[in-house]
């Protein structure tokens, strides 16, 4: 926790935003989606084993378990875990839950999917960062396995500069500010902050107050094509909003530079690990 120059103190990310996550931020059909393509693209009768990469509160990893397959999820942050291991046990989905850095996260044994959903990629600041996940993530995948993950799109982004929000419920408000900001000699990679304040009811009609600030860094298709590629991923689908982009051939699986992702609120893709 540190204190900022408006002398508030603000939590690590999710440390608290946790255990309002769901209630606030409801996304049941953004995962019934996930689930629907990850069935579609995984062409094969039998379940796979999977690792959700920032797996947050479960959601996902327990509809996968649910639908057969061997889940392992892994987070960053202990509250969202406890928030999961929660939910598998009243779904009573076994679901393998390990808090680890995504950056140095390692498995015992390889799977055949990784997936990681709701622009987690995206919370990586740097370019290293992110092929070092990259790198993570082929070393956890058999041969011909498969890397599902979507980011942050170029329609979200702009809906993000500048922008205010909030949540109302019987028993928390959430305010959330966003602020989209370009760095110098890193034109198309902005940063983006999301400034989050939370009052959530207590006892005798009080309210208690946290405050996080969350970071995000936007990364274009050509800039994950790039990493990607030099870790031995080649690209099998590309979808904008869940929306396949069918024409995905010849120079365009190098650089996907001719896909055009302007309107997509979140960009998906599928890469597959060569042997």
């Amino acid at each position: 926790m540190t204190e900022d120059g408006n002398n508030r103190l603000i939590h690590e990310p999710y440390a608290e935003l946790a255990a309002v996550y769901d209630e606030m931020l409801p996304d049941e059909e953004f995962y019934a989606q996930w689930l629907a393509l990850l069935r579609a693209e995984w062409h094969s009768t039998q379940p796979a084993s999977v690792v959700d990469l920032g797996c947050g509160t479960g959601v996902l990893a327990v509809a996968m378990a649910q639908a057969g397959w061997s889940v392992i999820g892994v987070d960053g942050s202990e509250a969202m875990l406890a928030v999961a291991s929660e939910r598998a046990i009243e779904e009573r989905a076994t679901v393998s839950l390990r808090c680890m850095d995504l950056r140095s996260f390692h498995l015992s044994s390889p799977v055949e999917v990784a997936v990681c959903t709701r622009d987690v990629l995206n919370y990586l600041l740097t370019e290293s960062d992110l092929e070092c996940v990259v790198r993570r993530v082929h070393d956890a995948l058999v041969p011909g396995g498969k890397f599902f993950f979507d980011v942050l799109g170029p329609k979200r982004v702009r809906q993000l500069a500048d922008g205010v929000w909030h949540v109302v419920t019987d028993a928390t408000v959430l305010l959330h500010l966003t602020e989209v900001t370009e760095v110098a000699g890193e034109c198309g990679r902005p940063i983006i902050s999301h400034d989050i304040t939370c009052f959530s009811k207590v006892d005798d009609g009080y309210y208690e107050r946290f405050d996080e600030c969350h970071l995000q860094r936007f990364y274009t298709a050509s800039v994950l094509a790039s990493v990607l590629l030099r870790q031995g991923f080649q690209v099998a689908a590309v979808y904008s909003d869940f929306h396949k982009h069918n024409a995905v051939l010849g120079a365009e699986r190098t650089t996907l530079d001719s896909v055009d992702f302007d309107d997509a609120d979140r960009m998906i893709f599928v890469w597959e690990r060569l042997g």
